[in-house]
């Protein structure tokens, strides 16, 4: 039943739909919340959402300058909050990569993990349910990651993941669309930290989205507990000794958050709770993790929670990786469907899972290509191809897939790759002092 409930998404019950009630709120809230904190919640459920984006440390004054009105979060590194109404969608540092818009509270899971991976080289991550890849994103904005397996078991959000997750450029990356305990069956234990936002009943989310509160029920809560609990038992096998699993819902129930972590942890004698910053959360019911309340944070509402698994990681062995020439350069990588792939860490297994995103794709496919490259391929750091760096209105114009005539842009014929703000943006090809327009029509964005 739930992993039937799981692959038709719980909206498909159309029996469950009424409308979360002050009475729920309350049974939900109360605790941890006293009857101040609750009426500060109350009154903050009329209030407008906070907006704001996650971006890498380094690019703050790239994301002041592009977003009208972005000021720098008080409390986290690498994200900024801007006005309500603001819409980034046709941004070109949006478009390039340099910004992702998402909840103030959601990016403070990816910063709690990034506290505690902190001093580990090149950590190996899963996000088991990544769509639409936010939580990834962050994290790897703060922190340098080994091998990145990001999955969701519905294929048309694994699609979307898969957009984002090559819009930001995360190298050594793949995106599968599999169920978490096939993956935990076939991997095994060898990641250094698991990401479980775990699908969950939405009460946090009302504000935000008024048809949560509209599919929100007892049942849901229920159903969804049923659900998350089989969830971090696969992430536990995932998880290697040693490793950190990070659990979040955007859930107010108990049954959902501090219940839940409860009883994993009487099923699993070798996980313990991670201390971790709060960063304005407030302390979970029995001291277990944080959640994360309007009215009293800046944010939607979450919880989150920090698990380890004691004993100390043995090195997982290295997937030997065949190298190939591509431009005059050598890289690492695998030949996936008959498409090379550039990728420096792999982990073994992970091909039998069929991915729909492996490395950086180096040829394209597309039945109606334009570049000879796939649009991944310009991600790559070391690119083999020259770079020209586009303004902000040579940038717009690429982007609503128009080509570019400017004098200041000639050069050899030949592919090139165009970057704003040192992010890039795809592929050209300069033809006799003009560069025709690669980028793929489904990228095109009328600015």
């Amino acid at each position: 039943m739930v992993n039937n409930i799981h692959q038709r998404g719980i909206k498909d019950f159309p029996e469950r739909r009424p409308q979360v009630t002050e009475s729920d709120y309350r049974k939900m809230l109360i605790p941890p919340l006293d009857e101040v904190g609750f009426k500060a919640f109350s009154s903050a459920l009329l209030a407008d959402p906070v907006k704001g984006c996650a971006f890498k440390p380094g690019d703050l004054s790239c994301v002041l300058s592009a977003v009208t009105g972005a000021e720098p979060d008080p409390v986290f590194t690498g994200y900024a909050l801007y006005p309500y109404g603001t819409f980034v969608g046709r941004q070109p540092l949006y478009l390039a990569g340099g910004l992702y818009p998402m909840d103030r509270s959601a990016f403070a899971v990816s910063s709690g993990l990034a506290e505690a991976l902190k001093g580990r080289s090149k950590p190996r991550v899963i996000d088991l349910c990544a769509a639409p890849g936010g939580k990834t994103i962050a994290l790897s904005d703060l922190v340098d990651l080994g091998f990145v397996l990001a999955n969701d078991i519905s294929r048309k959000r694994a699609g979307i993941l898969r957009t984002n997750l090559e819009r930001s450029g995360i190298p050594d990356c793949a995106v599968t669309c599999q169920e978490p305990g096939l993956i935990a069956q076939r991997l095994g234990p060898v990641f250094d930290a698991v990401i479980l936002d775990a699908p969950c009943s939405g009460s946090g989310m009302t504000r935000k989205d008024e048809e949560m509160g509209r599919d929100w029920s007892l049942t849901k809560v229920h159903e969804c507990a049923d659900l998350q609990r089989n969830l971090l038992d696969s992430a536990y096998q995932l998880l290697a000794p040693g490793g950190i699993l990070s659990y979040s819902t955007c859930s107010y129930s108990r049954e959902e958050d501090e219940d839940q972590v409860a009883d994993f942890l009487r099923r699993h004698g070798d996980i313990s709770i991670v201390p971790t910053p709060s960063f304005g959360g407030i302390e979970g019911i029995g001291g277990i993790g944080y959640r994360y309340v309007p009215g009293l944070f800046k944010g939607e509402g979450q919880y989150r929670c920090l698990l380890a698994k004691s004993g100390t990681a043995a090195p997982v062995p290295t997937l030997p990786l065949p190298t190939f020439e591509l431009g005059g350069r050598s890289y690492s990588g695998i030949d996936l469907n008959g498409v090379r792939r550039i990728i420096s860490d792999l982990v073994d297994g992970v091909v039998s899972l069929a991915p729909i995103k492996l490395g950086y794709a180096v040829e394209n496919t597309d039945r109606e290509m334009k570049a000879p490259y796939d649009w991944d391929l310009s991600h790559l750091t070391d690119i083999f191809l020259p770079s020209l760096e586009l303004e902000r209105r040579q940038a717009e114009m690429y982007l609503s897939g128009l080509d570019l005539r400017d004098a200041e842009l000639s050069g050899e014929d030949g592919i090139v790759r165009f970057t704003y703000q040192g992010h890039p943006l795809g592929f050209g090809k300069r033809m006799r002092g003009r560069i025709r327009n690669l980028l793929p029509k489904g990228l095109r964005v009328a600015i």
